[in-house]
């Protein structure tokens, strides 16, 4: 399943007070996120991603995504379960004069969604089983 999200970050939303923006998914696991910054943020805007008091976007606490005219792409590998699969976006300027849109993308992998990887290599352990046979048989 894709996710669209829009996100304003307005000149007030300062540090000291974050635009904050609820993201609903579906249970599954939350595998990529694409935040594009628009041209003009100049790497002022910045934000992270949060499930509840636990930043798990970056990965590592603390740091935050900025960036200028372009998209950043965020493998993830999260659970969502069916009763708690809300995360939310953080977002802040640090001396942006105007307003700045933020787009949020997000893929989320269903329990009912083939997990294609995960029959690759079964289909990889197959194959070598099969030849380690017909190797033993000449």
């Amino acid at each position: 399943m894709h996710y669209a999200y829009e996100v304003v970050v307005l000149p007030s939303n300062l540090i000291s007070n974050p635009s904050v923006t609820q993201l609903q998914f579906s249970a599954g696991v939350l595998k990529t996120l694409h935040i594009t910054f628009p041209s003009g943020c100049a790497d002022l805007v910045r934000c992270q991603v949060f499930d509840g008091a636990t930043q798990i976007a970056p990965t590592n606490s603390g740091s935050f995504y900025a960036a200028n005219n372009r998209t950043i792409d965020s493998t993830v590998y999260y659970d969502l379960t069916d009763l708690y699969n809300k995360l939310y976006l953080v977002a802040w300027n640090i001396g942006a004069t105007r307003s700045h849109t933020l787009h949020l993308e997000a893929d989320v992998q269903g329990p009912e969604e083939p997990d294609i990887g995960t029959m690759i290599k079964l289909l990889a352990q197959i194959m070598n089983r099969v030849i380690d046979i017909l190797k033993g048989m000449y």
